[in-house]
């Protein structure tokens, strides 16, 4: 059984991840934050790719929505060039392992891919994003027993993902964390709802990690 999120709500940890000080992404110390401009891809991991992972596999317009946000998310958070995987590669499942990272406040569990699936990518850098997922949920604002001021509800898209960067030169993770952010919505999800969230999370990530950061 993992040890980090999964026991709890999506909802819970997105809350508590926006709102709580407690650190949630982590830099390698031998790493100056904020320096380079080097290029880096972004690799979402497949439930086919890994299936005993706690993935949610991604169908429809949600999938392509995600791959779409992933892109643009990145390329606004960093000077950096981004290469977002193409999700539709094949690899053996006994080719990938799994590692227990861990730090003060956080565990999560990851899973290391095979050299062959490094080696396709000219970047140095990758980051890899698993146990990653949509949900939409129901928020109550606050409110007093007064007249015209009571609680009511809202809906929300929410995010999460666990993520961790690699450097193929030193074969070392550098970097890795949960981070996840919402959107309000007033009916069906739609595309900038899906931007909105992931460019905020990539910015999140970004910041920690040796890449510069746009302001968002």
């Amino acid at each position: 059984m993992r040890k980090n999120y999964l026991s709890l709500s999506l909802g819970v940890l997105v809350f508590a991840i926006a709102c709580a000080p407690t650190k949630t992404i982590y830099l390698d110390e031998n790493y100056e934050k904020n320096s380079i401009t080097s290029s880096f891809a972004v690799v979402p991991i497949q439930k086919e790719w890994v299936p005993d992972a706690v993935i949610t596999p991604l169908t429809g317009t949600t999938k392509e929505y995600l791959y779409l946000a992933l892109e643009s998310g990145f390329s606004k958070s960093t000077l950096s060039p981004v290469e977002i995987f193409n999700e539709d590669v094949e690899f053996p499942v006994t080719a990938f392992e799994r590692k227990m990272l861990d730090a003060e406040n956080l565990s999560i569990e990851i899973t290391l891919p095979p050299d062959s699936l490094l080696n396709s990518f000219p970047e140095r850098y990758v980051y890899f994003l698993e146990g990653y997922g949509f949900r939409v949920a129901e928020q109550q604002t606050t409110g007093s027993s007064y007249a015209g001021n009571e609680a009511s509800s809202y809906r929300v898209l929410m995010f999460q993902t666990e993520f961790y960067l690699y450097d193929k030169t030193t074969k070392e993770i550098i970097s890795w964390g949960l981070v996840g952010d919402q959107a309000p919505i007033a009916s069906d999800p739609e595309y900038n709802h899906y931007l909105d969230i992931m460019t905020r999370v990539s910015h999140k990530i970004v910041k920690e990690s040796p890449f510069r950061v746009v302001s968002p």
